[in-house]
C-alpha cells in the first residue's frame, strides 16, 4: 500500500509543474494535459478488468503497461540529453500490436479522405504512410484489414448526425453474429469512430471506441 507522509515539494507553486528532466511548464501546457489524459484512460482501463474473461483481461493489462510507459515517454522530453536519451520510449511493436489484435474497424466515412487521416491518426501506420497501408491491406470483411464491413456512409449518403450510428451499429451486429452474411470470421474485437466538424486537417470533435465480443462465464 502506497503511505503518503509528505503531500508537498516545497518548490512553490506559481502556475507551474515539472516534468520528468526538472524543467519548470505551466500547469495547462500541452503535454501535461497530454500524460494527465493517458493517466485518465488507464483508470478506465482498470474499471473495464473488473468484468473482463481472462483473454480479454491479458490484453488489457498489457495497454495498462503500455499506458504506462507511454506517460513516462511524454513526461520526458526527447532531445539531445543523456537523460532523455536513457527514457523509456514506445517502441514500434506497441504500436504495431494494435494491427494485429483489431479485428476489423467501422470508421466514419463521409468523405474517403477522412478514413485515411484516421488509419494515421488512430495510430494503424504513421502519418503519410496511409496510402502505402490500404496498398499493402486487403479492406474487405475477408480481408486482412476489415474496413467499413456494412459499406458505410459512402454507400448509402450521409443521414447527418445519425451518420455516425452506421458504424456503430455495424460494429455491434459483427460482433454479436448478426452481420447477416457479410460477418468478419471470428471477430473479437472492432473499432468505430466518429469524426465531426472536419477542416482537412482537423477536426473539432473525435472519438473512438473498441468493442470486444461478450461471452458468458
Amino acid at each position: 500500500m502506497v503511505v503518503l507522509n509528505r503531500i508537498y515539494t516545497r518548490t512553490g507553486d506559481k502556475g507551474e509543474t515539472g516534468l520528468g528532466s526538472g524543467k519548470r511548464v505551466p500547469k495547462y501546457d500541452l503535454r501535461i494535459e497530454a500524460y494527465g489524459t493517458v493517466d485518465e484512460t488507464n483508470a478506465c482501463v482498470g474499471v473495464a478488468r473488473l468484468g473482463a474473461l481472462p483473454d480479454l483481461d491479458a490484453m488489457l493489462a498489457r495497454i495498462q503497461n503500455d499506458l504506462f510507459d507511454l506517460g513516462a515517454d511524454l513526461c520526458v522530453p526527447a532531445d539531445d540529453s543523456e537523460l532523455s536519451k536513457k527514457a523509456l520510449r514506445i517502441n514500434a511493436s506497441q504500436v504495431s500490436r494494435l494491427v494485429t489484435e483489431i479485428d476489423l474497424v467501422n470508421l466514419y466515412d463521409d468523405y474517403p479522405v477522412i478514413v485515411m487521416i484516421q488509419y494515421e491518426d488512430l495510430g494503424f501506420c504513421a502519418k503519410g504512410e496511409g496510402p502505402a497501408f490500404v496498398q499493402s491491406r486487403t479492406l474487405t470483411r475477408d480481408g486482412t484489414f476489415p474496413t467499413n464491413t456494412s459499406g458505410g456512409q459512402l454507400s448509402v449518403g450521409q443521414a447527418g448526425a445519425a451518420g455516425g450510428y452506421i458504424g456503430l451499429v455495424e460494429t455491434v451486429r459483427q460482433l454479436t453474429g448478426e452481420a447477416a452474411g457479410r460477418e468478419v470470421p471470428d471477430a473479437k474485437l472492432g473499432l468505430v469512430s466518429g469524426f465531426g466538424m472536419v477542416t482537412y486537417d482537423r477536426c473539432l470533435c473525435t472519438g473512438a471506441l473498441i468493442l470486444a465480443r461478450g461471452e458468458s462465464r
